[in-house]
């Protein structure tokens, strides 16, 4: 067994490792980030050459820096494709987990436990994936084969990738704690970056941005909505709240003075940011993912008092008007009072319409119908031209009834059988941390009944990977436990 000294040595090797991965693409970014407005076309390709170089070197070093990296750019890949659009960045995701499964299995083959991977968890993403596949030979489909291609990555594709890579190589809590540290420091920087967009401006490729289509949904009535360097408002909205519920809870994990204050930080300008985000639904994962943790915390003096702050917010929302006359304020109180809302009564109409319209369609009309792929690749459709309001209308859309109805229930047991684990763990850092990615979730899935928020980037892959670490905490659970028994024996042999 390792002396706490080593295992000290072992997680600070581990640590800074990452950092200086962190920090050398950070680098190589900026540097094409730089260099792209003063037309230094050469500058870009041996950057990207280096930094490929560099990563494929570390990923055959180590595979599981493949899902660190992979974590990264589901970050980074909208920003880049914003102010770097040489390659399309998403692909990346794609790239890096392929390379981590060649590289798993052709140069670790003996040490790749497939096997890790064989829980249920597994089984439900390659049952959707499987769905989804399927959809390809939809005789009712409206979608085309290249579209299927685009969307069915976020839809279908990444879960299945990567959830098992995430059983096999995250195995032990300090990774989970190191995609936690990036989650929150890419949490910081975008909130940052958001602020400071409403407040001092945007950058002239941002407003290059703005002027385009985006424009139309992020300047209203005169208002920027702060995007960050996400993909739009929403989804950074969603992300501000999900990272800023996470942070705040995390607060309860931690002993030291120093991260508890960072945390409170960080959780503090997620939330501004997500209100700059001039989003609604976002507020969803906050609300309910507050909720789901104050069931599963198994602290009942948390629980009231979470109750009581979360009754004063939304009293304050919904019976006052007080501060109306802030347009992010006045926008998220209308969250509240949908029916004077006529853009949730436009919806209503629209998806009466569609009723009718896929009632002879079990299997809908193709992943990639609807929303942008649609657009792009058949815009002649109905579904096409259709806006998709929400994950489960697009899934509706696409994959009917039948795919609606599998999709819904997998995310039902995910969210069942996850809070049922959380319930059983007796490390009460484990416990918070189980119970703060559970409440995460659960807000994510009830705001995306408006917008997409689980198929897109980040939070896709930040999903992903966290249910991955909640079906291995029975086995870290035991692992604290006897460590704890070990330490009790070892004090009683001292007093003896």
């Amino acid at each position: 067994m390792k002396s706490t000294s080593n295992a000290f040595v072992d997680s600070f090797k581990y640590q800074w490792k990452a950092i200086i991965l962190g920090l050398l693409i950070v680098v190589v970014f900026a540097t094409l980030i730089v260099s792209a407005p003063m037309g230094f076309l050469l500058a870009w390709v041996p950057a990207l050459v280096i930094l490929g170089i560099v990563m494929v070197a570390l990923i055959a070093h180590q595979p599981k820096y493949a899902l660190f990296l992979t974590l990264l750019m589901s970050f980074a890949q909208s920003g880049l494709s914003r102010y770097v659009p040489i390659f399309t960045w998403g692909l990346t995701v794609d790239l890096l987990l392929l390379l981590c499964w060649l590289i798993g299995f052709f140069k670790y083959w003996k040490k790749f436990e497939v096997g890790r991977a064989n829980k249920s968890l597994t089984w439900v993403w390659v049952a959707w994936y499987a769905y989804v596949f399927f959809e390809l030979f939809n005789p009712q489909k409206e979608a085309a084969t290249i579209a299927w291609f685009y969307a069915m990555r976020g839809v279908g594709l990444y879960s299945m990738l990567l959830t098992p890579l995430a059983l096999i190589l995250m195995r032990k809590p300090k990774d989970m704690d190191f995609w936690h540290t990036i989650v929150i420091l890419n949490g910081f920087v975008g909130a940052a970056w958001g602020i400071k967009q409403i407040y001092i401006g945007v950058t002239g490729i941002e407003a290059i941005w703005l002027q385009g289509p985006a424009g139309s949904t992020h300047v209203l009535f005169g208002q920027l909505r702060a995007f960050s360097f996400f993909s739009d408002a929403s989804q950074f909205g969603a992300s501000m709240g999900h990272i800023g519920l996470l942070s705040s809870i995390f607060v309860l994990a931690t002993n030291s003075k120093v991260k508890q204050i960072a945390l409170v930080i960080t959780a503090l300008m997620c939330f501004w940011g997500m209100v700059l985000s001039g989003s609604r639904a976002p507020i969803a994962v906050p609300a309910i993912g507050g909720l789901v943790f104050l069931a599963l915390s198994g602290r009942h003096q948390v629980f009231i008092i979470g109750l009581f702050i979360g009754s004063l917010a939304f009293g304050f929302l919904k019976y006052t008007s007080i501060a109306q006359s802030n347009y992010y304020i006045g926008r998220m109180r209308t969250a509240l009072n949908p029916s004077e809302d006529p853009s949730y009564i436009a919806r209503l109409e629209k998806e009466a319409k569609m009723k009718v319209y896929l009632a002879s369609r079990p299997f809908g009309g193709g992943i990639g119908a609807a929303g942008f792929w649609g657009l792009r690749f058949t815009p002649h459709t109905v579904l096409a031209n259709t806006a998709t309001d929400g994950l489960y209308y697009r899934i509706w859309m696409e994959g009917g009834i039948v795919g609606l109805t599998l999709y819904l229930g997998i995310l039902i047991y995910l969210l069942i059988h996850g809070s049922l684990i959380t319930l059983q763990i007796q490390s009460p850092h484990l416990r918070i941390k189980s119970a703060a990615i559970m409440a995460g979730i659960g807000g994510l899935m009830v705001a995306s009944i408006a917008n997409e928020l689980m198929v897109q980037m980040p939070t896709g892959i930040i999903v992903y990977g966290q249910l991955a670490f909640i079906w291995q905490m029975k086995r870290w659970d035991k692992e604290y436990l006897h460590e704890e028994k070990l330490k009790m024996r070892r004090k009683s042999l001292i007093y003896e």
